[in-house]
């Protein structure tokens, strides 16, 4: 992680949710579980969740062309490497997953 941060190669994102990310809350296991709160520095916010749409109460994985436009306005491209964390991998795997399915395959 810190030679990606350091050269600039790969974007950065996390995958958690607001509070998280803002380093107000710990995971959701608890308020004060982690005793380090914050982000790492020059991630991008992608949270789980915009990896979703559930107009009709189903939540499913959104249409390829919606997930890649919300990546295009982090500035996250098909092409280019991505590192997707949180706090148990849990949650950045829908990210990856959602990812892989609007055709990035790094």
């Amino acid at each position: 992680m810190l030679r990606a941060i350091a050269g600039g190669r790969a974007v950065i994102v996390d995958a958690r949710d607001e509070a998280e990310w803002r380093g107000e809350n710990s995971p959701p296991i608890g308020r004060d579980y982690c005793p380090r709160k914050g982000r790492i520095p020059g991630a991008r916010w992608l949270p789980w969740r915009a990896m979703f749409d559930s107009a009709d109460g189903m939540a499913r994985f959104a249409a390829p062309d919606r997930i890649r436009s919300r990546c295009e306005a982090l500035a996250i491209a098909g092409h280019t490497p991505v590192i997707v964390h949180c706090f148990a991998d849990v949650r950045a795997s829908s990210v990856v997953l959602g990812l892989r399915a609007a055709g990035s395959r790094k």
